[in-house]
Parts: structure tokens; C-alpha cells; sequence
């Protein structure tokens, strides 16, 4: 892990897309096709079919909207005169702040962002 420090230059309010998995998708199609269901023949095999994957797309959109989270792009000139931008989720406390002296800590789980005390 590399570990340096910095200072905050500017900050900038981003969405993080959220995330979308099978249970959203296969949620949203159990649902649509129930909805649908009821018709006989033809088109009964249709409109549920249509319900499947209409209920499924919706079901994407609504497991993605409700995970996507605030967070804050934040430029930091670093100590050794380069100067980098990390992508984290905005704190409780309300996040970062610029002129915060900062530790940066690089490595295999990616980059973040703490301040120094």
C-alpha cells in the first residue's frame, strides 16, 4: 500500500451509478409477468411475456436508483507537486472540504481519501 499526502483543490458533488444484479432484474420479471398474466391464448402468452420483459427493465431501473449514491470527485495536489483525483462516497459527517490536508492510501483494494488529524 502507498501511502502519501496533500492537499484539497477543489471538489466537485458526483452520482456513483448503483448497481444492478439478477434479483433486481429477476424481481422486476416475476412481478411484470404476474401483472400480465390472465389473458388465454395468443395473445394472453403475449401480454405476459411482454409483462416479463417490461417488469424486468423496471426492475433494473429501480434496484439502480435506489443504490446509486452521492459522492465527492476530489482534486488533491499532493505533496510530492503531482496532482490527483479520487472518486469516494461523500461522508455522514458531510465529506471533505478544500484546503483539508489529506493521507491518501493507494493499493489493491483502490484508492482513498482520509483526513489528517
Amino acid at each position: 500500500m502507498s501511502v502519501e499526502t496533500g492537499d484539497i483543490v477543489s471538489i466537485r458533488e458526483v452520482q456513483v451509478s448503483g448497481r444492478t444484479t439478477v434479483i433486481g432484474v429477476g424481481g422486476g420479471a416475476v412481478v411484470g409477468g404476474a401483472a400480465a398474466s390472465g389473458g388465454s391464448g395468443v395473445g394472453g402468452a403475449v401480454a405476459q411475456a411482454a409483462g416479463v420483459v417490461g417488469g424486468a427493465i423496471l426492475g433494473e431501473a429501480v434496484e439502480e436508483a435506489a443504490t446509486r449514491k452521492t459522492a465527492q470527485e476530489i482534486t488533491i495536489k499532493m505533496s510530492n507537486g503531482s496532482t490527483m483525483a479520487v472518486v469516494q462516497e461523500t461522508a455522514k459527517d458531510g465529506g471533505f472540504r478544500v484546503g483539508e490536508h489529506v493521507q491518501v492510501l493507494e493499493g489493491g483494494a483502490g484508492t482513498t481519501v482520509r483526513r489528517l488529524y
